[in-house]
């Protein structure tokens, strides 16, 4: 075999026909050129992230030392899953469900999510304002709290009005 036989066979196109999830190293089945099929190839995918990417997506197969009996691969991209039009310097992270974090080129960090966002965590802390109904002018915790602490209404047994509560929500 030549040495340009050797290098062109170190790194190979491929595509991934179905993958497994159970296990500590993710494992695909991997279509290259001339119809080759290689079963149970680990996916190496870089420290504190990971995904399962859905069948048909592309990779690149790599044989370490030139080996052809170990090659492992690297996190298959998926075309019609992928966030378009991003703008220069901008990050996203998604799914194949429409689901984002992006990370915008003006400081601003947009979550979507189709049905809820979950915060698993003993205590969230907020340096800011939270609002809620945003799009349609929403109003903030503090401006709750401020309506809260004033609120009065009408006594049960008279007519005149209570007084504001005597213990106020704070933090404002």
């Amino acid at each position: 075999m030549s040495l340009a036989s050797s290098l062109r066979g170190l790194v190979v196109r491929a595509v991934a026909r179905i993958s497994g999830d159970g296990e500590a190293a993710q494992q695909a089945q991997l279509s290259g050129h001339a119809g080759q099929t290689r079963q149970a190839v680990e996916i190496l995918h870089p420290y504190g992230f990971t995904g399962h990417a859905p069948a048909g997506g592309v990779t690149l197969l790599i044989h370490p030392n030139g080996d052809q009996s170990d090659p492992v691969a690297l996190p298959p991209s998926h075309a019609g899953s992928r966030r378009q039009n991003l703008i220069a310097g901008q990050v996203c992270v998604y799914d194949a469900f429409k689901t984002e974090i992006l990370l915008g080129n003006d400081g601003t960090i947009t979550i979507k999510a189709a049905t809820k966002i979950r915060l698993e965590t003993p205590l969230l802390e907020v340096t800011g304002e939270i609002k809620d109904r945003a799009e349609q002018g929403g109003v903030s915790m503090s401006e709750m709290r401020q309506v809260f602490d004033g609120h009065t209404h009408p006594e049960n047994d008279e007519r005149s009005r209570t007084d504001p509560p005597t213990l106020n929500m704070g933090g404002h």
